[in-house]
């Protein structure tokens, strides 16, 4: 009985310190940005320097933390402010600044893929 008593200890302790290998040192910390960054990576990878990722999902993080209000997942009001700022972004300060070559489909489909996120994970 000890020795199952001491196995569920340590399994709980493993969860309760796990921590995201896969996700850069500086943005460790802030957990709810963890999904956007695996987003991020598995879109740009070989197009964004690790630094340019990092800078893309903090903006995604600024952008929706600003737009939250009550109901805000079911707010077309919020839906679209949200839409138009990544995309002003992505478009103004990815492609054109980062110089980073996305297509209008890319964009599109993205700018879904962090709603989906968005929605699904708060």
């Amino acid at each position: 009985m000890n020795a199952l008593l001491d196995k569920t200890k340590r399994l709980q302790e493993e969860v309760e310190n796990y921590e995201d290998n896969d996700i850069p040192t500086a943005m460790r910390a802030t957990k709810a940005l963890h999904p956007y960054y695996r987003l991020v990576r598995q879109d740009l990878k070989g197009k964004a320097s690790p630094e340019q990722m990092l800078q893309i999902v903090q903006y995604i993080g600024e952008v929706l933390q600003k737009e939250r209000i009550v109901d805000w997942k079911t707010s077309i009001e919020v839906k679209r402010a949200v839409r138009d700022q990544l995309e002003d972004f992505l478009f103004d300060v990815v492609k054109k600044e980062m110089e980073i070559p996305l297509s209008v489909e890319f964009i599109e489909n993205f700018i879904n893929n962090v709603w989906n996120l968005a929605t699904k994970n708060d």
